[in-house]
């Protein structure tokens, strides 16, 4: 008797840890917004700075909430991300994992969320 409810436990918690593992789901980019670029105090001149990344507010709602994020990029956006785009997305936590129309996955910091 002990076996089967010890047997049934480790089945449970297996179980439950395969479902709480986040899958990927679909997504829809409601918007992306280039970001000012920052300058540090120090760097404040007419010098040209040598920051080549790019940051963008990228809205994509997800399971009945917007999640804005943060993208950090060098050089061009993502071609595919456009608004009204579905994409792939996991969210773990503060962060959102968007698959990138060539199958990686992109890591961006989730930086609010609120109720669609």
């Amino acid at each position: 008797m002990k076996l089967q409810v010890l047997s049934t436990l480790v089945l449970f918690l297996l179980l439950a840890g395969i479902v709480s593992a986040e899958a990927f789901q679909t997504g829809k980019i409601i918007s992306i917004t280039k970001r000012e670029a920052q300058v540090p105090n120090k760097a404040r001149s007419d010098q040209p700075t040598s920051n080549t990344t790019d940051d963008y507010d990228v809205v994509i709602a997800v399971g009945g909430t917007n999640y804005t994020a943060l993208y950090r990029h060098h050089g061009d956006l993502e071609p595919a991300w456009t608004q009204g785009a579905e994409v792939q997305v996991q969210v773990a936590g503060k962060t959102m994992n968007v698959k990138k129309a060539n199958g990686k996955t992109e890591k961006l910091k989730i930086v609010s969320n609120k109720p669609d």
